[in-house]
């Protein structure tokens, strides 16, 4: 298990990472408002961008899934409920990992 002043700054460097790119997914979506969708799935088929897009979806569902761990750890006194709602917590997460990997190599067409 790790350490609770771990957990802490996983949270905090993941918060930190997740400025710029959500700042950067803000601007994509603000330059694509009058595109068409093959626009905006050509801009999202370069190579750079595809991949901002994969980590800015991986650092967002990771930081969602500390800050759920951390309620989960708080404030769910049976163990057994709560390690079953962390279980599940890690699968939909995992699985929306995956499913958003999917989708933008998809659109990149790998």
């Amino acid at each position: 298990m790790k350490s609770a002043s771990q957990h802490w700054w996983l949270q905090r460097v993941s918060a930190v990472v997740l400025i710029p790119l959500v700042g950067w997914i803000a601007i994509f979506v603000l330059g694509r408002m009058s595109a068409d969708y093959e626009g905006a799935r050509g801009w999202l088929g370069q190579p750079l961008n595809g991949g901002l897009m994969i980590v800015s979806l991986f650092v967002l569902y990771w930081h969602a899934r500390l800050g759920l761990q951390v309620i989960a750890e708080d404030y769910v006194a049976n163990s057994v409920r709560r390690r079953r709602l962390l279980l599940g917590v890690n699968g939909i997460v995992l699985f929306w990992i995956a499913a958003a990997v999917v989708a933008v190599c998809a659109i990149m067409r790998f």
